[in-house]
Order: C-alpha cells, then structure tokens, then sequence
C-alpha cells in the first residue's frame, strides 16, 4: 500500500472493520501513462480501481461519455453486469489502487450502500448517452434548432445608455430586450426590468440601464435543439436566452420566438379544441393530438416535451367535453378532476381513463347520472378507453358531493386495506382541469391535515411499491416474461409511488413525479444524487416506453408497456437496466426509511 493518512479510501472507510481490514489488505498500487487502455468494452472486469491522481476516460464507441477523477472508482458496473459495457482510457499519467473484482462484489453484497455509492453516477451516464447522441431516440430533441428560430441581433449597447433611451431603441428596433456590456461583463435588459424599475421601484428615466441590468445571462449552443431551449426558460424562469456558436455571440433568443416555432404545432389543436361546439366535435381532434405525439416521437422530441404537450391538450379535450355535457350551472358547482398519469401530467398516449367529480353540497340535477355518463361516453368516442375499474363520473363512487368525498378520505385513513390504498393512490394524483377548482383544494387540506404526524398510514401506504416485482435476476441482469418486460409495473410504478408517498407525507401540493420529486430534493427528504437518478431513470423509462407505443401504434397494434428488450440498440438496454436498477435500490432506500420489512 503507497502511504497514506487515510488507508481505507471512502466510501470503503465507512465499513466494519474487518471488511476496512479486507480493503487496506487487498488494494494494490498501480501507475499508468496516458492512453492507457485499462478495461475494454466486453471485457470482464478482473479488477476494481480506485483513481487516486490522474484522469480516466470512460468511452463508448469512441465517445467520451464520462470522466474519472480522483476518488472515483470503476467500473461499478459489474454490479449490473458481468462485463464492462465501456471502455476506459488513461487521459493523463495516473495513479490507480485496485482490489480484486471478487472482493469489491463480495463487500457491496454485504453492504448495499456501497453499491449505491458507486452507481449514484448512473444519472451523469444517461443523460451523457443523450448528449452524445447514443441513445438517439430516447431523450432526444426536435429537429428544430435554436437557429431556426428568430434570433434577436447580438450586439451591445453602452451600458450607461439612460432608461428612456433604451425604451425607445427597443421600440424602434422591435426588440423586447438589450445586451449591454460594462467592464468585460455582458448583461441584459428587458421590457419587464424596465417596468419593473419604473413602477415598482419609481426609478426616474434617466437612470443607466446598467443600474437595474442582470448580468446572470443562460447561454446556450446555436446548434441546440429548440425544445431544450424551451425547457431551460421554463426551469428557470427567464424568456431570453444568449446563443453561442463556439466563442461567438450570434444572437438572443427571445421566448416569444421559442413559442412561434413550437407552438405552431399546437395551436391549431388547441384552437380547434375551444372552437368545439358539440361532444363529436372532438374526436378527431383528440386523434390530432395522438398524431402530434407519433410524429414528435419521430422526430426524436424530448419525452418531458411530449408529455406536456399531450397531457395539457389531452385535459384541455376532457374539460371542454366536461363544459358541453354538464351546462354552466353545473360546471360552476362542480369540479372535474383527472387523476393517475393524466392528473400527474404524465400521458403519453390516450389510456384508460381516470377522472372524477366533486360536488358542492347541494342537491345535484335531477339529470345528473344521465349527465356523468354521457361524458364518460364522450371521453370513449375521443379514444380515451373506459376504466376497467370504473374510476369514471359515471360510478357515483368517484363523482359525489364535497362532504361525501371527505367522509371516504377519514375512512380511507382510518381503516386502510388493499382496496382504500389503491383509491387513495388514485386521489393524491387528482388535478382540477373544470369548474370549481377550491372543491378540490378543500378536500386536499382535510387530507393533509389527516396525513400530518400519521407515519403508521404513510407505512401501509409505501408498501404498495413492493407490489410488483423488479425484473432483475442474478447479477442484475433483465429478466422477461414471454421475452418482454412489463416497464409500468417493473419500474415507473416503483418510481411514481414511492415520491408518491414521501410527497404525501411531505403535504406537498405538487402532483408531477418530477416536481415532487425536485421539492423532495430541495427540502433534504432526499439527497440531490438520489433525485437526479430518480429523474433520469424516470425520464428514460418514459421514454422507451413511448417509443415502443408509437412502435405498436405504427404496426397498427393496441399500445401497451411490454417492452421486447431485443427492439433496442445496447446502450439503450444498458439505460433500460441501469434504470431498473435505480428503481431497486430506491425501494431498498423505502424499505430502510419505512421498515417494512417489520410489517406483516
């Protein structure tokens, strides 16, 4: 062993002491020049390695997809796999400590945590394998570049240009915002900061611009898809953004244009949607939506672009059919709600459908079950399927009064069993899309308040996420039923209920995965890792599942989650596992924060 303050390396100096004593006993050292090949790709790991100085590659098919600095291990993968899926090349002179791939299994076998140390990176690799291209198809993006959009020119204006003078060259040039540049920093100004500063802050005209500028500018690559410009403005809240083509300013990207150029695509369906008149009216345009998701999917369109897009189109259909069927004076004493993936904002493609009503406590019409069936019946014409299990406005069960729908929520916490489990799974994921929005949030605060210091319901309702197996056998290799893998019961369901619960017992409002999922990372329940796997896993589980639908959809079968992993290139069957595999170990995390493995 080279000498050392600290002979066991973390994590390995978190063990007991006798797999620490294994640890300092077996590691080895190692020095490498640059452009060492230290382990192929389908070459069987003989070694674990630990890089103590210097820098390794992690490559596939040429690519560098990740780096290996100091205090990183590899290939943690052999936990996944018997064989390296990657190679990995010295980039600078190194210095390496190895230990027997038997003893490095052998220590993660017995300490679980140790394996979710080194595969915490899984997230880094996929969205690397999406950068790069690799996993073309998967989370991807449009075709549409940031530089087909309506650039703003790029230069600057003096950054003691007055208020009142860059009012009036934005008018003149038809601009909603100015770069300004003062002492080698490049800031900007908008028509927001300048009716920030003039109403709110009653700065006088004459004021420098460079005194209420924002020099936080987002950059982004000219050859960037569009929608991930799109997603960037909506993440963090801007509506310009500066494009680069390598070291040169080329323009500024101003979100009105982001929105002429994608939403071109959807607002004739959402026109079509509000000029609708009659229920029939419809149906071809809820067809027109599953036709946008087919050819976005074609074009590579992101999937968290696709499930916006179709889920806000899908509710804004369920909503107007809702205002047709019911009347206004109705609509305005009820509130329609949708609930599972079309409440999370998660659709893909129509599914069966999952939607309830909450009543104020007034008599309902006389017509009323005459009228909850017909929009039941609507939602089938438009080609959202009936609920096998009759989670619709036509049962009575799920569209009744708001003192009804409190009564149930007691019961379901007073007394849960598989049945009131799996309605109040339905529930927490209920969004208002009609009429009176406060019936829902009403019933959502007897929920919270009945949920608040109540870790006995939160435990049976997390045990839900053990209900179906992960399909993952032996060294974690997928295991498939009939040659598929059910990818909704084997992976996403694990994911989707698991932030579920914790978002539950947190009283978050948010009904997404992903947004409870990013509250949960910003409030510590869990760590920022953790919800990065979580995330990416998530994203690329929707996304294979998408692609095998439209894939089905185009040989003209009924779309389903069973996924053929031989229909995948292998980096994506390596994504496929790797996020089952995030979605095993978040359930162990579940089992461990729970103790379910107590409840009998």
């Amino acid at each position: 062993m080279p000498d050392s303050t600290e002979p066991c390396p973390p994590p390995f100096a978190c063990l007991g002491p006798a797999d620490r004593a294994r640890v300092e006993a077996t590691l080895e050292p190692v020095q490498l020049p640059a452009g060492s090949l230290v382990l192929q790709a389908g070459e069987r790991p003989k070694w674990f390695w630990l890089v103590e100085e210097g820098s390794v590659e992690v490559r596939s098919s040429g690519a560098v997809i990740e780096l290996c600095l100091p205090g990183d291990g590899f290939d943690a993968g052999m936990l996944i796999s018997p064989e390296s899926r990657h190679d990995f090349v010295v980039r600078d002179p190194v210095r390496l400590q190895r230990m027997p791939a038997a003893v490095f299994l052998d220590l993660a076998d017995a300490d679980p945590s140790l394996a979710r140390h080194y595969l915490a990176a899984l997230a880094q690799r996929m969205r690397a394998w999406s950068e790069s291209g690799i996993a073309s198809g998967l989370l991807g993006a449009m075709p549409a570049r940031v530089t087909d959009a309506a650039l703003l020119p790029p230069g600057t204006v003096p950054s003691d240009l007055t208020i009142r003078e860059a009012s009036l060259r934005m008018e003149a040039e038809g601009r909603r915002a100015l770069l300004i540049e003062e002492d080698g920093r490049i800031g900007i100004v908008s028509e927001a900061d300048i009716a920030r500063a003039l109403a709110r802050e009653n700065r006088p005209l004459a004021t420098p611009i460079a005194d209420i500028a924002r020099f936080d500018l987002v950059e982004i690559a000219a050859e960037e898809p569009l929608a991930d410009a799109a997603l960037t403005m909506a993440e963090r809240h801007i509506r310009h953004l500066v494009v680069r083509r390598g070291n040169e300013r080329v323009g500024l990207l101003d979100a009105a244009a982001v929105l002429a150029s994608l939403g071109a695509r959807t607002e004739a369906i959402a026109a079509a949607i509000d000029r609708a008149r009659h229920p029939e009216d419809l149906a071809p345009v809820a067809d027109q939506v599953v036709s946008l998701v087919r050819q976005l999917s074609a074009r590579g369109a992101g999937i968290t672009i696709v499930t916006r897009l179709a889920s806000e189109l899908n509710a804004r259909i369920a909503a107007r059919l809702w205002n047709l069927i019911a009347g206004p004076e109705l609509v305005r004493r009820s509130c329609l709600i949708l609930m599972g993936s079309e409440g999370r904002g998660e659709q893909i493609l129509r599914t069966d459908q999952d939607n309830g009503l909450i009543l104020d406590d007034g008599p309902p019409p006389d017509d009323f079950l005459a009228i909850t069936a017909r929009f039941t019946e609507a939602m089938i014409a438009c080609g959202f399927p009936a609920c096998p299990g009759e989670i619709m406005v036509r049962n009575p069960a799920w569209a009744k009064p708001l003192a009804a729908w409190k009564a149930d929520l007691r019961d379901w916490v007073r007394a849960p069993s598989d049945e009131t489990l799996m309605h109040m799974a339905i529930f927490a994921d209920a969004a208002a899309i009609a009429g009176d929005t406060g019936l829902l949030e009403r019933t959502r605060a007897l929920l919270r308040e009945l949920l608040r210091d109540n870790p006995a319901y939160i435990r049976h309702f997390v045990r839900a996420a053990e209900r179906f197996e992960i399909p993952l056998g032996l060294l974690n290799r997928l295991v498939t039923t009939g040659g598929r893998i059910d990818v909704k019961k084997g992976g996403i369901f694990q994911i989707v209920h698991g932030i579920r619960s914790l978002a539950l017992e947190a009283g978050l409002e948010e009904t997404g995965t992903l947004p409870r999922l990013r509250r949960l990372a910003e409030a510590g329940t869990l760590d920022r890792r953790t919800a990065a796997d979580l995330e990416a896993a998530f994203t690329t589980l929707l996304g294979l599942r998408l692609r095998h639908r439209v894939d089905q959809l185009r040989r003209g079968e009924t779309p389903d989650d069973r996924l053929d992993p031989s229909d995948f290139g292998r980096l994506e069957r390596d994504a496929l596992r790797d996020s089952l595999l995030v979605a095993k170990h978040f359930r162990e995390i579940l089992r461990h924060r729970y103790q379910l493995g107590l409840m009998t």
